[in-house]
């Protein structure tokens, strides 16, 4: 929503264009989740945190569990590494 609230007074198909995007890449990534790369700014041993760019400049990351993709964030992808870490979760 934040992304599309800062898209939005631009332009409010761009903005509806962004999340209809987002919604025909989740199933692909929730069918082959494992077949994306590791996100190198949340890392752990067993390369649970993955992420698929969207549209060049965002990316979208999610966490890879034994019976379950959690979709993390949907993020720019020029932000800090520190700013990375706040996308790190232990809830699942």
């Amino acid at each position: 929503m934040e992304i599309y609230n800062y898209i939005l007074p631009n332009s409010t198909e761009a903005a509806e264009n962004f999340v209809d995007g987002i919604n025909k890449i989740l199933p692909e990534i929730a069918k082959y989740p494992t077949a994306y790369p590791s996100e190198r700014r949340l890392p752990t041993k067993r390369n649970l945190y993955r992420f698929r760019n969207y549209k060049r400049n965002y990316k979208i990351i999610f966490k890879v569990l034994k019976s379950k993709t959690v979709f993390v964030a949907i993020t720019f992808s020029g932000r800090s590494d520190e700013a990375y870490k706040q996308f790190r979760t232990a809830k699942y």
